[in-house]
């Protein structure tokens, strides 16, 4: 640090040196926000006044007390945090992101500076950068830095500022699985539950996803709301953004956001949330009661239609040895003259031919006969063989370049004629 006004709390006890002979820094305490305001002079705080305020503040008054209390206030505001985490340039940005993944949100010297987006700065870039984050009060360190103590500098974020970054984040990354999913909002939920351990999440999910537990919670909904949560599955699938809603629903129930979210959030039955699907192909940004998914498919089952209803019609599997079987399939027509009738269909003693070729499917997959349908379907329409004059079928061009393509490529064709 350059302006010479370390951190006095929070100082790191000695730990075991480690194999490559660089002593790790063990902080006994995390940095304390206050103790760190406390130390700051006038010209420090108005500083930090500017850069926390905003460009629309005021111009800073009061004493230095005051003036402490309002930047304390505007740090511990997580919101405030991650915007003005979110203006810093990337250098910055990648000092702060580093620190709040580690314990305390601290680090010595030697691991900060070996951070990924980090390692290839020099010491003085990497020192411009602490120095303007500490400026800020976005990054401070350790008091006392004689080897002693702790073998290297401690540099850190105040805790409040640290554990308020950390849980905007962890609220961002549950994204669209803690809006849509059960499983997602319970995770959200107890994220920061001191008691909460992963064990004890997934017994809480198991017991919430019980198809009983689902219906029973969306029958004790409020009369008016069962109705629409009823309505929201059965016709939409769970998802009812507001601007359907006004399109189909009658004057008689109005759009209630705040009421309804906090009723089906606390009855874990679903939400209602900004919904942008935009950045995944579908066209909606508007505001959406959700039901969750398990509650959806549990409502659906037990209460809807109890007999199964998504059950498909028939399910098929072509098995792992397609790729090779088109192949083979290549292969045979490349070295036999294959013919076909008037209709376009491959005559059956050539059909039977084929067969023995081909690698069975065995279990309850396609029959062979109808695995080979698959392939000849495939063939042609990927324009894998053609038809000669002959009334007989031949390679291609892109049937000869088949082998040479990798798997996954060989996969998004099969996927893309399947679908």
């Amino acid at each position: 640090m350059k302006d010479g006004h370390e951190l006095r709390q929070g100082r790191a006890l000695p730990d075991a040196v480690a194999g490559n002979g660089h002593a790790q820094a063990t902080p006994a305490r995390a940095f304390g926000l206050a103790a760190w305001l406390a130390s700051r002079r006038r010209s420090d705080l108005i500083e930090l006044h500017r850069f926390w305020g905003g460009k629309l503040c005021d111009a800073p008054s009061g004493d230095d007390e005051e003036l402490r209390a309002r930047i304390q206030r505007w740090m511990a505001d997580p919101a405030r945090v991650e915007e003005r985490v979110g203006a810093l340039g990337r250098r910055l940005a990648s000092v702060v992101d580093s620190l709040v993944l580690a314990p305390r949100y601290q680090k010595n010297w030697a691991e900060l500076s070996g951070s990924p987006g980090l390692g290839t700065l020099s010491p003085y870039e990497l020192e411009a950068c602490v120095t303007a984050l500490a400026r800020r009060g976005l990054v401070v360190e350790g008091g006392d830095r004689r080897f002693e103590s702790f073998g290297a500098r401690v540099l850190g974020l105040p805790l409040e500022l640290g554990d308020g970054l950390l849980r905007r984040r962890r609220l961002g990354q549950g994204g669209l699985f803690a809006i849509l999913s059960l499983h997602g909002h319970l995770e959200q939920l107890y994220a920061h539950a001191e008691r909460s351990t992963p064990r004890r999440q997934r017994e809480l999910y198991k017991m919430y996803a019980q198809e009983t537990a689902c219906a029973a919670r969306i029958e004790r909904l409020p009369e008016g709301l069962q109705t629409l949560v009823e309505k929201a599955i059965l016709e939409f699938g769970g998802i009812l953004p507001k601007g359907l809603f006004e399109r189909t629903e009658s004057k008689a129930l109005h759009w209630n956001a705040r009421r309804w979210r906090l009723i089906l959030e606390q009855s874990l039955v679903g939400t209602v949330r900004e919904l942008d699907l935009a950045r995944h192909g579908i066209a909606l940004q508007d505001e959406t009661l959700v039901v969750f998914n398990e509650v959806a498919l549990a409502w659906l089952r037990r209460v809807a239609v109890p007999s199964d209803p998504d059950q498909p019609h028939e399910e098929l599997s072509a098995g792992i040895d397609l790729c090779s079987n088109i192949s083979r399939f290549l292969t045979y027509l490349s070295e036999n003259g294959v013919r076909f009738t008037v209709r376009g269909e491959i005559f059956k003693t050539t059909e039977k031919r084929i067969l023995q070729e081909l690698i069975p499917n065995p279990g309850r997959e396609l029959s062979r006969e109808a695995v080979l349908d698959y392939i000849y379907d495939f063939t042609r329409t990927a324009h894998l063989i053609e038809s000669t004059g002959e009334r007989t079928f031949a390679m291609s061009s892109e049937g000869r370049v088949w082998e040479q393509k990798d798997l996954e490529q060989k996969l998004r064709a099969l996927l893309e004629f399947s679908i």
